[in-house]
């Protein structure tokens, strides 16, 4: 048989069939390669926008993560009360209902334990509001601060040599221990006049209110969750 020199060989395509039975093999085999790299590059493509085949869902993040990460978006959507405190016991948040929540020392059937700081309450008659200082907000600890529901007290901050301290004060009434607004509100002035920063019955009038601090770093931020049976209004005070 005579040789063929290379110039006489027919230059054949990668996609190109061979003869006979093997064309429709080499061109299923060259079909299956691009389908591989089509596969190759629409993954690749998830992984840029995604970060990963598998991306980390929306329940992964509990309630605690939300209320530390994003306070203020929580806040507007989910009424946050500050229930039962037992000193020394542990915490709990506890899910009450769809989109409401309650931070106690008493566990329900749905809850998460937490690390929190604990500001009591403090009855105005056993202090001297000039001397008094309050906690102290340190920049450690637990990242999350709560107090009991506010109805007529008042959250007020007060800088003692060089650090600011914290307090929760409740009005006595010449009625004993009916609720009086007006003492209420005059506690809100008296604290003011002594120079604190006060949070008070001026400030969310008639309705209840949820007061918290949340640490980022050593950072502290304070909000409140202001109700009146329907709507939520979230402020960031300080």
């Amino acid at each position: 048989m005579p040789l063929l020199a290379i110039s006489q060989l027919s230059p054949i395509s990668p996609t190109q069939p061979l003869s006979g039975d093997r064309g429709e093999s080499t061109s299923i085999f060259y079909q299956s390669v691009k389908s591989v790299n089509f596969l190759s590059r629409v993954i690749g493509s998830m992984r840029k926008k995604k970060g990963g085949l598998v991306s980390k869902k929306r329940a992964d993040v509990t309630p605690i993560d939300e209320i530390r990460l994003n306070t203020r978006a929580f806040l507007k959507k989910n009424s946050l009360t500050i229930g039962y405190f037992e000193p020394g016991m542990p915490v709990y948040l506890n899910a009450i209902m769809d989109k409401k929540y309650q931070i106690s020392t008493t566990s329900s059937l749905n809850s998460t334990r937490v690390e929190v700081q604990y500001l009591p309450v403090i009855r105005e008659d056993t202090i001297n509001i000039n001397e008094h200082v309050g906690m102290e907000i340190t920049p450690g600890g637990a990242s999350l601060l709560v107090t009991p529901l506010l109805t007529g007290c008042s959250i007020a901050i007060k800088e003692y040599q060089g650090k600011e301290h914290l307090s929760h004060l409740q009005p006595f009434s010449e009625k004993g221990e009916s609720y009086d607004e007006q003492e209420h509100k005059k506690l809100n002035n008296r604290l003011i006049q002594a120079g604190y920063k006060v949070y008070g019955p001026h400030d969310y009038d008639s309705r209840r209110s949820t007061f918290i601090g949340i640490r980022d770093g050593s950072k502290w931020s304070f909000f409140a969750q202001e109700k009146d049976g329907v709507n939520l209004n979230v402020k960031k005070l300080w």
